[in-house]
């Protein structure tokens, strides 16, 4: 009786450690910056704090965007040092908000206190769009 309660002990353990990291993998699997570039549209582009919304390509920049990948991250989107920002981009995408920060850190979000996304390769980006666009 008490090996059987044993196994079954053992199996729930199991199991349940499976969906965790199932769960997990899911989560933080990366997804494209940019997912439906015909949907996604740019409102404004600052970089080094002077807006340059009107000066670029924003045909080209979507471009960009959407070759770099994201994955989710711990931290929520609060409020970060605007020293440390180069680029930000704002937008929205199917009609969701986005917004990208490049500089020290690279993330995207939609919104304040909402979930965190690590803009992977971040730096290459911000040097690809800083020869390209700026």
């Amino acid at each position: 009786m008490n090996q059987k309660r044993g196994k079954k002990r053992i199996f729930i353990s199991i199991l349940v450690l499976g969906v965790f990291c199932i769960a997990a993998a899911l989560y933080f699997r990366s997804g494209p910056v940019l997912e439906d570039t015909e949907a996604c549209t740019i409102s404004s582009v600052y970089y080094k704090g002077r807006e340059v919304t009107e000066e670029i390509d924003i045909q080209e920049l979507v471009q960009i965007l959407a070759r770099y990948r994201s994955r989710a991250a711990l931290e929520t989107a609060g409020p970060y040092q605007m020293e440390d920002v180069t680029a930000e981009i704002n937008g929205s995408c199917a009609g969701r908000p986005f917004h990208i920060v490049l500089g020290e850190s690279c993330f995207q979000y939609e919104h304040a206190g909402g979930k965190r996304r690590t803009v992977l390769h971040g730096d290459k980006l911000l040097e690809e769009i800083s020869e390209k666009i700026f």
